[in-house]
């Protein structure tokens, strides 16, 4: 669930529809059809994105479809970051980038903890880290680190 000016955007496990929820007014403000696996990982000030074998971005206003993205995801364990700009993705290929405003991968970083089950994200002061089951990597997630991060990744398997 995501909680923003009195909109409450959720979606029930093994349900097949996300919800616009306005608690002010106790009113469905729209309502959905999506993938039964998909889950709801973010909101911003213009979409809220789900995330099944795609990443979605939905109008927060109108539910309409804004974007959407095929990612290579094999298993459990997905991982979503949203952030100002751009989502993270943590897939069993790599983290992808995507851009908020098109849906358009932007890079991906392949580290050491490729063909693992997915994992967690975390965005920290120009760092991505990245933990899985395999690995912990981190990368610089500004501009004037990236090509060196996508070289020589620090890692801890």
């Amino acid at each position: 669930m995501y909680c923003d000016n009195n909109l409450l955007y959720f979606k029930e496990e093994g349900a097949s529809e996300v919800y616009a929820l306005d608690l002010a007014a106790k009113k469905v403000v729209w309502k959905r059809p999506i993938k039964v696996a998909a889950q709801l990982v973010g909101i911003d000030d213009q979409n809220v994105y789900l995330l099944s074998r795609e990443l979605e971005a939905l109008s927060r206003e109108t539910s309409r479809l804004n974007w959407a993205v095929s990612l290579p995801i094999a298993a459990g364990g997905l991982s979503a970051v949203i952030d100002p700009q751009h989502a993270w993705i943590f897939t069993s290929r790599g983290v992808f980038e995507i851009s908020k405003s098109n849906g358009d991968i932007l890079d991906i970083y392949r580290g050491h903890d490729l063909s693992s089950l997915g994992g967690a994200i975390i965005l920290n002061q120009g760092l991505m880290l990245c933990i899985s089951n395999q690995a912990v990597t981190a990368y610089p997630s500004t501009p004037a680190g990236k090509q060196k991060s996508k070289e020589t990744p620090t890692s801890e398997p």
